[in-house]
């Protein structure tokens, strides 16, 4: 178990687009395309 920074990952998820506006939930089509093969 490890003790995270929560307001350090808010800071670097809010400086990440990528990561503050992620929605896991669209990956599956190209999770579907690829495993599927």
């Amino acid at each position: 178990v490890e003790t995270l920074d929560l307001t350090a990952l808010a800071r670097q998820r809010h400086g990440w687009p990528f990561f503050r506006d992620r929605r896991i939930d669209a990956y599956e089509p190209l999770t579907r395309r690829f495993l599927n093969d």
